[in-house]
């Protein structure tokens, strides 16, 4: 029998190079950089990103930013970066982040889901206090609690929950609740 593990996340990124090279074109750093942070790591969306861009290089077998940005369909959100941004208060950002998503309820159930958690860290930041060194997502955490309001936090937390309920039923006013909130910032 043979056994093959998955690549490490941090090697996902030659799978662009080599699709790009099988299709005969160059992969700027600027457009493998969005494709990492726009995509789920997995070889076959990677493929699929490399296959959508080739049909739409130039003559020298190059592409755009831009032009990429407009073919290729964001579909996967970074807790983290999102966790930052709430940490830092910066709900524009965070909102917008959300809205690039286009009706990936699956995407939005997980995220809404994991979200409620770290809101809960962030009401109660008394497990940090066991933890020798704290992690930088710790140290965001506790930033944030003493940035945000307790009432605040629950009525955010009230947010992800209905969110995380549309978002199981796929009611599609998910996303125009998700722009009212960016709207009213």
């Amino acid at each position: 029998a043979l056994s093959l593990s998955a690549p490490k996340p941090w090697h996902f990124g030659q799978y662009l190079d080599v699709f790009a090279k099988y299709f005969g074109f160059q992969i700027s750093p600027q457009i493998k950089n969005f494709i990492e942070k726009s995509v789920p790591d997995n070889a076959s969306d990677y493929f699929n990103c490399c296959h959508i861009l080739s049909h739409h290089v130039d003559e020298r077998g190059a592409i755009s930013l831009e032009k990429a940005k407009s073919l290729i369909k964001v579909k996967k959100l970074d807790f983290f970066d999102q966790a930052d941004l709430f940490n830092q208060s910066n709900l524009k950002r965070f909102y917008l982040n959300l809205l690039l998503i286009e009706d990936d309820f699956g995407l939005y159930l997980d995220f809404f889901r994991s979200f409620q958690g770290h809101v809960n860290k962030v009401i109660d930041p008394s497990y940090l206090a066991a933890k020798k060194s704290p992690s930088k997502y710790d140290r965001g955490i506790q930033l944030a609690a003493r940035k945000w309001d307790f009432n605040e936090l629950i009525d955010f937390q009230q947010k992800m929950i209905n969110f995380e309920i549309m978002a199981k039923s796929k009611d599609f006013w998910l996303r125009d609740c998700l722009r009212r909130e960016y709207l009213g910032l």
